[in-house]
Order: structure tokens, then sequence, then C-alpha cells
């Protein structure tokens, strides 16, 4: 699942989905299991990313999908760098870790235990993601056709995944879209709602975490340039954390769950999702490899 709730200049991701694990652990990390991993396909580290990434139900887990989100981003701008340049042009790729750095979710899955640590709201990120470059005097039409070219070449590894990931992944996004509005919240949400509106937040966007998180993102960056802003981010991360850990901690207490039962009831379908993903992705690892040996 790549949901996105962009809100304000990608600080406020949701969801999205490695090989192997159906269960996940009570310390709200996906555990892969043992019978996941076919041999010579992917590390267990990659099921519980792939897991993370598209049936997220706690932080920890979102983080570990959030690696697997960096990766395919990194993947396709080697594989556009690489077809680039075979043109003449230069693309510039990102790693998994600048990549990673970007995808967080302060509307679903907000990372208490990381704020209380760094007493920030969002990570202050010392590097900037590389733009693409203008094409070269004279060279504006070859240079946009190649791009094009390349891009779509980039994607194809990936085309299927969309298509195979959609149903279950929607399924479970609201799973626990339900859980956070449901009635078994609804007290500790109100306690949620009166306490950031005594720190300054409008009522109009007090009501969740989404409303409260696409508001405070506002607060924390210096607009039209994504800029944080170090002062605000200290403020609103201490916010976030007085006010929000209760409620937080009962989303992922539910959501876990109804995880289980999830992952129980399609068992097999995410087994054969997951399996595909991450074949999907160490096939494209060493093609990309071979690529650049060659």
């Amino acid at each position: 699942m790549v949901i996105a709730l962009l809100a304000s200049v990608s600080l406020i991701t949701a969801c999205g989905a490695s090989s192997a694990g159906l269960a996940p652990g009570l310390s709200g990390q996906v555990q892969p299991a043992q019978t996941g991993n076919p041999a010579g396909t992917s590390p267990p580290q990659l099921g519980t990313e792939i897991l993370g990434a598209y049936f997220p139900a706690t932080a920890r887990q979102f983080a570990a999908g959030a690696e697997f989100w960096g990766k395919m981003w990194s993947l396709r701008t080697q594989i556009t760098s690489a077809c680039m340049t075979k043109y003449g042009f230069s693309f510039p790729t990102i790693s998994v870790t600048a990549a990673t750095a970007g995808i967080r979710d302060l509307s679903q899955f907000p990372d208490i235990a990381w704020m209380k640590q760094s007493g920030l709201m969002v990570p202050i990120l010392n590097t900037a993601y590389p733009r693409t470059p203008a094409a070269p005097p004279g060279r504006k039409q070859a240079y946009d056709t190649n791009l094009s070219q390349c891009t779509k070449l980039a994607s194809k590894p990936f085309s299927q995944l969309q298509h195979d990931t959609q149903a279950l992944s929607n399924e479970w996004t609201t799973i626990f879209v339900g859980i956070q509005a449901s009635p078994q919240v609804q007290g500790t949400l109100a306690q949620f709602s009166l306490c950031v509106r005594r720190a300054g937040v409008p009522a109009d966007f007090s009501h969740n975490l989404n409303h409260f998180a696409v508001w405070a993102a506002g607060q924390i960056t210096v607009p039209s340039t994504g800029v944080v802003l170090r002062g605000p981010d200290e403020y609103w991360g201490d916010v976030f954390v007085r006010c929000a850990q209760n409620l937080d901690a009962l989303y992922e207490k539910l959501q876990l769950v109804a995880q289980a039962k999830f992952f129980q009831h399609h068992y097999w379908q995410v087994h054969q999702l997951a399996t595909e993903v991450a074949q999907i992705v160490v096939s494209t690892e060493r093609s990309i490899k071979a690529d650049g040996a060659s």
C-alpha cells in the first residue's frame, strides 16, 4: 500500500509494505516467519520491511516499511541514472538512507519514542534531495524524451506490484482507519483534543491526529521551502509526545490485535504477495549490479 497522506512538505505520509513473516511480535515489530523466506530469495529483514510497508500496525513497523520504500526509490533512481548515462546525460541517484529519511507518518503512525529521544516532531535533514538537472543547452527535447523513456524503464520492474498489492493493502487500511475512528478510542481521543487545544491548536485541527499533524506541520516549516524551523519543531514535538502518547498506545494495541487476525485470515495471500515483492526487489538489485559491471 502506498497511501500518501502528504500534508505539507512530505512530513506526513501514511502507509504503504519484504518477504516472510506473517505474525506481528508483541513488541510491535513484525517478526519474520521461519517458512516465509524461500531459500536464496531474500534476507529476513526484507520480509520485515515489506510487511511493515504494506500492513503496518505500529510506528516501528511503519519505520521498517519506510526502509522498503526508500529502497524502491533508490533503485528507481539508479535505473534512471544508468539509462540516462547511455544517452549521454546525467541523472542523480539517491541513497536508501536519504530516501528513507523523508518518509514519516504523523497522522496515523507517529513515532512517539523517536520524538521523546530527539525532542523533535520531525527530523531536521542536513541534505536536500537531489533535483533533476536541467537539460543541456540545445538538447532539451532529446533530454525530455530520454528522461521519459528512462523513468518508464525504471518503473517497469515494479509496475505489477501496485496491481497485486492493491486489494489487500486497501483492506488493511480500512481496518486500521476504522479502529482510529471507533467508539473504543473516543474517550482517549477527547483527552488528546483537549490537550492540543490547550497548547494552542485551533479547535478545528484538534479532532484527531491527522488534523493536528497537518496543522502542526505547517507551523514548523518555512512556506514554499519545506525548511524545518528548530524552535517550532521542538515545541510541537513536545506537544505531540505529551498529548498523543496515550492515544497512540491505544491505537497500536488495538491495531496489533487486528493485524494478527488479518494475517491469519489472509495467510497465504500475504505470504505469496510478500514472496513476490521480495523476488522482484532482489532480481532488480541483481540486474542493476550486472548492468553496472558490464
